[in-house]
């Protein structure tokens, strides 16, 4: 049995990977890694910053916050592309993950 994704989010997995090649910052960049979520480098700040105006940062989110919608395929999908090429998309985790979620989901 082999099992796969549908059409949709196979246009899905496309889109991220065109991204990413067109978008990851040079690895003679990546090897600067920040100490603490208080001392970021830049070159994290500006991919951070990229992927949050091509709506790549949190693509669940709808598209006023920065996302595409994502259902929970794409978002699956999103997670394999990533970790596949060992992309941090935040340095702040905490404040990604979890209090922004929070303020999408309970904030006015």
């Amino acid at each position: 049995m082999r099992l796969g994704y549908d059409e949709k989010t196979e246009a899905f997995r496309d889109q991220l990977v065109a991204w990413l090649e067109a978008n990851l910052p040079d690895p003679s960049l990546t090897a600067e890694r920040p100490t603490s979520s208080a001392d970021i480098p830049a070159w994290a700040r500006q991919f951070q910053r990229q992927m949050f105006d091509d709506g790549w940062l949190s693509p669940a989110y709808p598209p006023e916050l920065g996302g595409r919608n994502a259902d929970l395929f794409e978002q699956m999908v999103y997670l394999e592309e990533l970790g596949r090429r060992h992309v941090t998309r935040s340095f702040n985790p905490q404040g990604l993950g979890i209090v922004s979620a929070s303020i999408v989901s309970f904030g006015n």
